[in-house]
């Protein structure tokens, strides 16, 4: 599913966890979640899916698609490829802690500097639970 161009390959069989996994694979401290809506999590109307779920349960994908996840993209470039390309709403969550927090206000920042601020938060975390 994740070749070495860091793409996702989506088609109708894949199931929304099988994209998270590869995700997190690439970006421990980063965690994408599936919504019905336009908008994001914010928005009380929206509902989260079920990593459960595949994506031919909501959407239909005429041909496999790869969504690009290398290090320079940035958030809002790979919540518009799910969109586009797979007709999958998205928002991606930092790990800090224990706690998984939406990144709506840098989503202009790369996958690579999110999950580096993960992993820095969550270590500074860490070292003052002690």
């Amino acid at each position: 599913m994740l070749t070495r161009n860091k793409e996702i390959y989506i088609n109708n069989d894949t199931s929304l966890k099988e994209i998270q996994t590869v995700f997190n694979e690439s970006y421990p401290y980063l965690n994408i979640e599936f919504f019905i809506g336009k908008k994001k999590a914010l928005n009380n109307k929206n509902k989260k899916f079920s990593a459960n779920y595949q994506v031919k349960d909501f959407t239909f994908v005429t041909a496999p698609v790869a969504v690009d996840i290398t290090p320079t993209r940035t958030i809002k470039e790979i919540e518009i490829d799910f969109k586009r390309l797979a007709g999958l709403t998205i928002e991606v969550f930092r790990k800090s802690g224990n706690v998984w927090n939406g990144i709506s206000l840098t989503e202009n920042w790369t996958l690579e500097n999110q999950n580096s601020a993960g992993k820095f938060i969550s270590s500074e975390m860490d070292v003052d639970v002690v």
